[in-house]
């Protein structure tokens, strides 16, 4: 009978013990045919990984070979939808001269056919007694709105100093119900802070603005209104604008420059006097340096939108100042400041020393102003030597 094993598997040939044989029996190693076969095992099975390692990486790089043409080709739409949407831009404002071309000359030949009626009636009347009492009446005493729009228009600069009116046009229109409308275009500037362009359409009948549109820019008017005052924006939005209310646009936004101008004004100073307080560095760091600023540009569109102010005293203390500009009352579109003042201990806990510091400040400008209201609290709360500036 043979002695033979019956192997089943490479595992069973490893683990099984070699039968004795002539060389084992005199003392000599035994197996070396078995490790070398271990040994090629073990290298085939390493080749194998690596070679699965090598498709892995090839198949990655394809992946990320598609990815950029698709990357690529998504650009090119990109590109290519912006050039679309800008030709029909083009088309659109085409059509729209087109169109108002022609409702020129549809207003034009109904002003003729009016003036013509409006002679023949006024030679009819012309014959009576009191022709002359009724110029006079008409021409001289009528208490209705001036019909010059630049003189009106010189008045509304008069009393809103802060805002200047910009590119100013005017045309007749007939409307569906053959009314006739003066459309009035303009641009409200306040200078380097904002622009509305405003849309006006005046019943000629009844001397009232029926519509008021505004125009688009770059930037949306309301986006930077809404940055100076979100509570203004949000009324003009959706109350001063749909109901009409030109007076009240033209207040708020007057009131609304004025504030800012107040508010840029003031803490440029404040920055300047305490600017080695300053946190906020990178974003003020065109304000800070040794040199005041003389360019209002940069100053202006570094200063406009900025509320808040934070000042580190002696690494103790962190006193935050914020300046919000609020619509006060919706009646007359009159704008007003919020300035508080928060002060935390340097790893920003509250503390009962700092509970009344708002109310005390508060007091504090109604009877010494922003600035010294600001030194009497770094001096009296954060024990901060004002001198030593």
């Amino acid at each position: 009978m043979s002695h033979i094993t019956d192997f089943t598997s490479l595992s069973d040939l490893l683990h099984t013990s070699p039968l004795p044989s002539s060389s084992t029996a005199n003392g000599e190693n035994p197996g070396p045919s078995l490790n070398l076969a271990a040994s090629n095992i073990q290298q085939e099975n390493q080749q194998e990984q690596e070679e699965q390692v090598s498709n892995s990486t090839v198949e990655l790089i394809k992946l990320q070979g598609s990815k950029i043409e698709l990357i690529e080709s998504r650009d090119s739409l990109v590109k290519q939808r912006s050039e679309l949407n800008s030709q029909v831009e083009d088309l659109r404002l085409r059509l729209r001269m087109l169109k108002e071309r022609q409702a020129s000359l549809a207003n034009e030949k109904r002003m003729n056919e009016l003036l013509s009626e409006n002679s023949s009636e006024y030679h009819r009347s012309i014959n009576t007694n009191n022709q002359q009492q009724q110029d006079f009446i008409l021409n001289i005493l009528n208490v209705y709105p001036s019909s010059d729009w630049d003189k009106r228009l010189d008045q509304l600069r008069m009393f809103n100093p802060y805002l200047e009116l910009e590119s100013l046009d005017t045309s007749n229109y007939y409307d569906e119900t053959n009314h006739m409308i003066r459309m009035v275009q303009f641009t409200v500037v306040s200078p380097l802070l904002f622009k509305i362009p405003l849309r006006l359409d005046i019943e000629c009948a009844r001397d009232s603005v029926v519509k008021i549109e505004v125009g688009k820019l770059p930037t949306p008017p309301m986006l930077t209104i809404s940055l100076l005052s979100p509570s203004l924006a949000n009324v003009l939005i959706k109350n001063y604008i749909p109901n009409n209310k030109i007076n009240l646009i033209m207040y708020g936004v007057n009131s609304l420059s004025k504030l800012v101008h107040k508010r840029i004004s003031t803490m440029y100073k404040l920055i300047r006097k305490f600017k080695d307080l300053i946190n906020d560095r990178i974003i003020l760091q065109d304000l800070l340096t040794e040199q005041e600023c003389d360019d209002n540009l940069k100053l202006f569109a570094i200063m406009k939108s900025l509320d808040r102010v934070q000042f580190n005293i002696n690494n103790q203390f962190k006193v935050i100042m914020t300046w919000k500009i609020v619509l006060r009352d919706t009646i007359t579109a009159t704008c007003e400041s919020q300035i508080n003042i928060y002060i935390t201990d340097w790893q920003n806990q509250h503390n009962s020393k700092f509970k009344s510091a708002d109310e005390l400040f508060q007091k504090l400008i109604e009877k010494y102003g922003i600035n010294n209201a600001l030194e009497i609290v770094f001096k009296n709360i954060c024990d901060y030597n004002i001198d030593a500036i």
